[in-house]
């Protein structure tokens, strides 16, 4: 399995135009495998990608690109002209990936206008849609060398996506699971991995701590807040045997280490002083999950 980092804090001081390749340079020094890519590189010119593939090819490390939030309901609904524009976050990423050598697209689907708890399309319809607008995307992806990697994202369960990646049937759709967002959705984090990990190529691997909320807080007793991996509640040690075993090729899985949610104080109930900026972790909490993954990974 390959280890890598999905939004480590960049200090304030690194120009903008500069960030990705100051993470690059991160990760060698850190020893990470791979880096979530930078946001500006989908829109970047040709010069810009082309000294970024330079870069890559000298620290060694790879990237994973995410295609966005995609309205996968909207696409089976569309008529092709229209199908084309809601595809165009997609296909501008492909184009990059394309350039850089690289073949893994984590995608979000229905931008959470749709979700197992939306009362504007009941479920089973939502996946059926669903299931329709991935093979429209999937059967491009195909033919341009693509696979997408389907994040659990605040929407359904694990089961859920289960039966829309059955459905469709393709080697372009598999699974980008997250280790955490389970909890999102009100289950184990532990069955969406199990459910999809027979798919699964590439992961978000987050950690969450459920916490008991004070007394006389008017709300469920629990809530989760994001940790350090190895430091919150979901079963990693679990997790990583789970992508040994069912995994379709455990050697190149990447687990990128994310954490979110983890800025929060309990007396005001809001962001507090723990944590990175918009609840991202700080670089103390993703060199303590960088060092335990090290440490239980074989």
């Amino acid at each position: 399995m390959k280890i890598g980092s999905n939004h480590y804090p960049i200090p304030p001081e690194v120009p903008e135009s500069e960030e990705p390749f100051w993470q690059l340079e991160l990760a060698k020094k850190k020893g990470f495998d791979l880096i979530a890519a930078p946001t500006r590189l989908v829109h970047a010119d040709p010069e810009y990608v082309a000294r970024f593939k330079d870069k890559m090819d000298e620290t060694g490390v790879s990237v994973e690109f995410h295609g966005g939030m995609t309205d996968y309901v909207a696409i089976a609904q569309a008529k092709p002209g229209e199908q084309r524009e809601l595809m165009a976050s997609l296909r501008a990423t492909w184009r990059v990936m394309e350039r850089l050598g690289l073949s893994v697209c984590r995608t979000i689907a229905n931008a959470r206008i749709y979700h197992r708890f939306s009362e504007d399309m009941p479920l089973a319809q939502q996946l059926e849609l669903t299931a329709a607008g991935f093979g429209l995307a999937a059967k491009e992806a195909e033919d341009r060398g693509i696979v997408l990697a389907w994040e659990n994202h605040m929407d359904y369960t694990g089961r859920e996506m289960l039966q829309v990646i059955e459905e469709v049937d393709s080697p372009s759709l598999r699974s980008g699971v997250d280790t955490g967002n389970g909890y999102t959705v009100f289950v184990d984090p532990l069955d969406d991995v199990e459910a999809l990990a027979k798919y699964t190529v590439s992961s978000h691997l987050k950690d969450m701590k459920v916490m008991h909320v004070p007394q006389g807080v008017f709300r469920p007793p629990w809530m989760i807040v994001g940790a350090a991996v190895g430091e919150g509640s979901v079963d990693i040690p679990k997790v990583l045997r789970i992508f040994k075993e069912q995994a379709p090729d455990p050697d190149s899985l990447t687990l990128l280490i994310e954490i979110s949610w983890a800025r929060w104080d309990w007396n005001t109930m809001g962001p507090g002083p723990t944590g990175g900026p918009f609840g991202r972790g700080t670089p103390a909490m993703f060199d303590r999950s960088l060092a335990y993954l090290r440490s239980i990974l074989p």
